[in-house]
């Protein structure tokens, strides 16, 4: 189990009378500083990926972002995507300008829609063959 793991379940425990879906998107969110890697199975030709908002409420919409890929999940090199979100609750699809084969996606939030220092979101699913 990794430190960050191990660090989220005993935060989990301790604050387990607090926790709900809100609360639990908060901090999981901001423990991960705002970055998520999903590793996947098999080396994949990744074409683009979609985000979902939250859909009960606003609070940490990505707004400015980054995505990376990785065969080895330690080497990102430079970002295959970067854009801006626009500032709704519909689901944002995203593809590559030419797809890229990897092992890892690092999806990073540089910003959030109103400012704040946490992101949050429903759904991030990678589109890959």
């Amino acid at each position: 189990m990794s430190f960050l793991n191990s660090l989220l379940l005993t935060l989990i425990k301790a604050l387990h009378t607090f926790i709900n879906n809100y609360a639990l998107t908060i901090i999981v969110f901001t423990i991960l500083i705002k970055l998520v890697v999903m590793p996947l199975n098999l080396n994949k030709l990744v074409k683009g990926f979609t985000y979902l908002p939250r859909q009960n409420g606003t609070n940490g919409h990505v707004k400015d972002y980054t995505i990376h890929v990785s065969m080895d999940g330690k080497n990102w090199g430079e970002p295959v995507c970067k854009g801006t979100f626009d500032r709704n609750s519909k689901e944002k699809r995203v593809m590559f300008g030419k797809p890229v084969r990897g092992r890892y996606i690092r999806f990073t939030a540089l910003s959030e829609q109103n400012g704040q220092d946490f992101a949050s979101g429903a759904e991030l699913t990678i589109i890959a063959e």
